[in-house]
């Protein structure tokens, strides 16, 4: 991914180098998030304007593109040990 700041409006924009091209994005203190596709079409189709437009683009920049949540299964470990009356006991 090659990030890019319009030095006069102040929108970040990041190129894809799988092949899927410039998208708008918001860029966090450590990590890179893509815009939503309407954001991206609007900031790439229209003019720059000029100056940033931090109180307008502020709710185009946290429409984001939201990663599928990854549920990871909770197990309780097998470690051999039980506890009864607050007393260890190895399990045979």
């Amino acid at each position: 991914m090659v990030h890019q700041r319009c030095s006069r409006c102040g929108r970040d924009f990041a190129f894809e180098l799988d092949g899927s091209g410039w998208h708008a994005v918001y860029v966090g203190a450590f990590k890179v998030e893509l815009l939503a596709e309407s954001v991206s079409q609007q900031w790439l189709t229209d003019q720059c304007p000029g100056q940033p437009l931090w109180e307008q683009d502020q709710r185009a920049r946290t429409l984001r593109i939201r990663e599928p949540d990854v549920v990871i299964p909770r197990t309780k470990p097998n470690l051999g040990i039980t506890l009864l009356s607050g007393r260890k006991r190895v399990q045979s």
